[in-house]
C-alpha cells in the first residue's frame, strides 16, 4: 500500500523535479497480480473522487488500467530510492512518487 507524496509535471525543458502533494489518494498492489486505488490513475491526478483499478505485470513493470478513456498506453512503475514512482504516457516527464504505508 502505497500514499502519493510528490509530483513531476516537466513544463518541456527538462527542468521539472518532483514537488510536494497534499493528498489521501494511495495505490494498493494485490497479490493476484491487480491493482486498486482510491483515486483516479487513468492520469496524474492528486484527487481521491474517482476510485480505479487494474491489473500488473512485474515482469514489464507495467499497469494497465481499467476503464480509462483518456489513456491509451499502460502506465510503467518502477522503484527509487524506496519509494514507488508511476510514470504516465506524456511527452514530457509526468510522473508520481509514492511512499509505502506501514
Amino acid at each position: 500500500k502505497w500514499h502519493l507524496i510528490e509530483q513531476l509535471a516537466d513544463p518541456g525543458d527538462g527542468s521539472g523535479t518532483f514537488q510536494p502533494v497534499v493528498s489521501s489518494k494511495v495505490v494498493e498492489f494485490w497479490d493476484d497480480q491487480t491493482i486498486t486505488s482510491n483515486g483516479s490513475i487513468c492520469t496524474m491526478s492528486a484527487t481521491t473522487n474517482s476510485a480505479s483499478s487494474g491489473t500488473y505485470n512485474e515482469s514489464d513493470m507495467q499497469i494497465e488500467v481499467n476503464g480509462c478513456t483518456t489513456q491509451a498506453f499502460p502506465l510503467t512503475y518502477e522503484m527509487e530510492g524506496g519509494n514507488l514512482i508511476l510514470n504516465y504516457p506524456c511527452i514530457e516527464p509526468c510522473r508520481e512518487k509514492y511512499e509505502q504505508v506501514e
